[in-house]
């Protein structure tokens, strides 16, 4: 992410040599930003941001991923929601929902009332990882849900399959990252401007 205008509360300094360097004090804003904008972009592209060792972006497949998560909470829910299209949940506490809804609709431009879904309604999504929210951890967040596109791109078949706590159902391996692009828009859009 680029969010820096506001990042170093305490400006530049010179060392002893004379050389110039930030100060490490991010202010609450740049975070704040930083999160928002983050979470964004893992929920239009599905990953967080690659690049190869020039700096050219890497963009892995976007899938239409739903997962259905049993034992969520309001925690769980900040932390998975963003990594999927659709998430279909069971939450002890339904006031949760609501309230993560309520705060997080506001830092987004995607429809949260869309995107998070009963355990009840009936899945549409192209891919459908069902796991229990209880037995979820670090490693295998990071290791396989944040990983998400290059585990299911070398899937070259349809069909059911286990990983760590994840059941998986490949209905189609469609990508959509050609969607995300709307460069009809975005030249109509410049050309207003000009």
């Amino acid at each position: 992410m680029t969010c820096r205008g506001s990042r170093f509360a305490d400006g530049a300094t010179r060392n002893p040599d004379g050389q110039v360097f930030m100060k490490n004090r991010e202010t609450d804003e740049w975070l704040q930003q930083n999160q928002k904008s983050s979470r964004n972009f893992i929920r239009k592209w599905g990953h967080f941001v690659k690049h190869d060792e020039y700096l050219k972006p890497i963009i892995p497949p976007k899938y239409d991923i739903g997962f259905i998560v049993h034992n969520c909470n309001k925690q769980l829910l900040h932390l998975l929601e963003p990594w999927c299209s659709n998430i279909y949940l069971t939450m002890p506490n339904p006031v949760e929902y609501s309230s993560y809804v309520g705060e997080e609709q506001e830092n987004t431009k995607f429809d949260l009332i869309k995107r998070i879904r009963p355990l009840s309604e009936d899945k549409f999504n192209d891919i459908l990882i069902e796991f229990d929210a209880k037995v979820l951890n670090e490693n295998n967040f990071n290791n396989i849900l944040c990983k998400l596109p290059e585990i299911i791109k070398t899937t070259s078949e349809m069909g059911e399959f286990e990983l760590d706590i994840f059941n998986f159902k490949i209905k189609k391996l469609n990508t959509y990252e050609h969607e995300l692009i709307d460069t009809k828009k975005n030249y109509k859009h410049y050309m207003e401007i000009s």
